[in-house]
C-alpha cells in the first residue's frame, strides 16, 4: 500500500484512489463516467385535470348510489312501483316522509400544493 501526496494540493492519497480526495484533480488514468448532453426542464403534465378527474369521480359515486338504492329499494320493497307507498287499506302509508323528499350528498375534495423556490 503506497500512499501518495495528490500534485495540486498536496493532499495524502491512497494507492487506491483515482480521485483526489480533496480537489477532486484525477490521479494516474482514471476516466470520467460519460457525460450527458445539456438537457431542458420539462414539466410533467398529467393527461387529464384534477378538477375533471374529481368531478368524474363524484359522478361515479352519484351513479352507483342510485343504482345500489334502486337495487335494494326493490328487493325491500318487494313490489311495484305503483304499489309503492300505499297501505293494506288502500290509503297512503304514513312513513313521515314528504312525497317529493330528496337526499342530499356533498363530497368535497381539497387538494394542497407547496412549491418551494430556491434562491
Amino acid at each position: 500500500m503506497t500512499i501518495t501526496n495528490c500534485p495540486a494540493c498536496a493532499f495524502a492519497l491512497d494507492a487506491a484512489d483515482n480521485f483526489c480526495r480533496s480537489c477532486g484533480i484525477s490521479i494516474g488514468n482514471a476516466r470520467l463516467p460519460a457525460t450527458r448532453g445539456a438537457t431542458s426542464v420539462t414539466m410533467w403534465r398529467p393527461p387529464s385535470s384534477p378538477v375533471v378527474k374529481g368531478a368524474a369521480v363524484m359522478a361515479m359515486g352519484t351513479i352507483g348510489q342510485f343504482v345500489v338504492r334502486r337495487a335494494i329499494g326493490s328487493l325491500v320493497g318487494g313490489g311495484s312501483p305503483k304499489n309503492k307507498g300505499r297501505s293494506i287499506f288502500g290509503g297512503r302509508a304514513n312513513d313521515g316522509l314528504v312525497d317529493d323528499a330528496q337526499i342530499i350528498t356533498e363530497t368535497m375534495m381539497v387538494r394542497r400544493v407547496r412549491i418551494r423556490r430556491q434562491a
